[in-house]
C-alpha cells in the first residue's frame, strides 16, 4: 500500500510515484490515485492506492486526462461564448418585446378612454329614447 507521502518510488514495479499532484484523481475506493512514472518509458498513469491488497482496480492514463481536461475547457469556454451570445440576443428580444406591450398597452388605455366614453353616450341616448317615448305614451293617453 502507498502511504502518504510527497514522493516515493518502488523499485519492485519499476515505476515512481507521487501523491503531490492537482487537481487530484480518486480511485474508485475513494483515496487519491497516486500519479505513477513508468522509469522505462516514462508513460504516466494513476493506479488505486491498494494494488498490493486487492483494491479497485482503478487504473488510467495520466495523458490521456490531461488533454481531455485540455480539451473540456476548451469546450467549457466555446459554450460559455455560446452562452453569453444568447444572453445578449434574449436581452435583445425583451428590449423588443417590452417596447411591443408599451404600445399595445397604449393603444388598450385609448380604446378604454373610447370605450367610456361610448357608454355614457349610450346612456344618454337611452335616457332621452326614454324620455321621447314617455312624451308619445302621455300624448297618446291624453287624446
Amino acid at each position: 500500500m502507498v502511504v502518504a507521502s510527497s514522493s516515493t518510488s518502488s523499485t519492485r514495479r519499476g515505476w515512481n510515484f507521487t501523491l503531490d499532484y492537482k487537481p487530484p484523481v480518486y480511485c474508485f475506493c475513494g483515496l487519491k490515485a497516486p500519479l505513477c512514472v513508468s522509469r522505462q518509458s516514462g508513460s504516466k498513469f494513476y493506479e488505486c492506492q491498494k494494488w498490493k491488497v486487492h483494491g479497485c482496480g482503478y487504473f488510467a492514463w495520466a495523458d490521456s486526462m490531461e488533454s481531455r481536461g485540455v480539451a473540456n475547457v476548451e469546450g467549457m469556454n466555446e459554450n460559455a461564448d455560446d452562452l453569453m451570445f444568447m444572453i445578449s440576443r434574449v436581452g435583445e428580444q425583451l428590449s423588443a418585446l417590452q417596447g411591443q406591450v408599451n404600445g399595445v398597452r397604449k393603444v388598450l388605455q385609448a380604446d378604454a378612454k373610447d370605450t367610456k366614453m361610448f357608454r355614457n353616450l349610450c346612456g344618454i341616448g337611452l335616457v332621452i329614447v326614454v324620455g321621447l317615448l314617455g312624451m308619445v305614451f302621455y300624448k297618446l293617453s291624453t287624446m
